[in-house]
């Protein structure tokens, strides 16, 4: 199945209000799921946040441009690895 630009930017602009919330949402499930995970985050995440919702809305917003995206993304794994992250 092929990503539907329209439909992803339409189902962001619901939750792009309260972005906060579906962020902090997030990161909550993330600690249930791997608490081992938590060790990896400052204690305030406030930061953190701000840094996922910016990745989110990039994303968003390229999705239009597959290519721009892909190299982004592949970026973006890249810069994780110094955080012990692996595939």
């Amino acid at each position: 199945m092929p990503l539907d630009p329209r439909l992803i930017q339409e189902s962001f602009a619901l939750v792009e209000e309260n972005s906060e919330k579906v962020t902090g949402h997030f990161y909550a499930l993330m600690f249930l799921e791997d608490p081992s995970l938590r060790d990896m985050f400052p204690p305030m995440m406030d930061g953190q946040r701000d840094r996922l919702l910016s990745a989110l809305v990039r994303v968003v917003h390229q999705v239009h441009d597959p290519e721009s995206l892909v190299e982004y993304l592949r970026q973006l794994g890249r810069d994780h690895r110094k955080f012990g992250v692996r595939p």
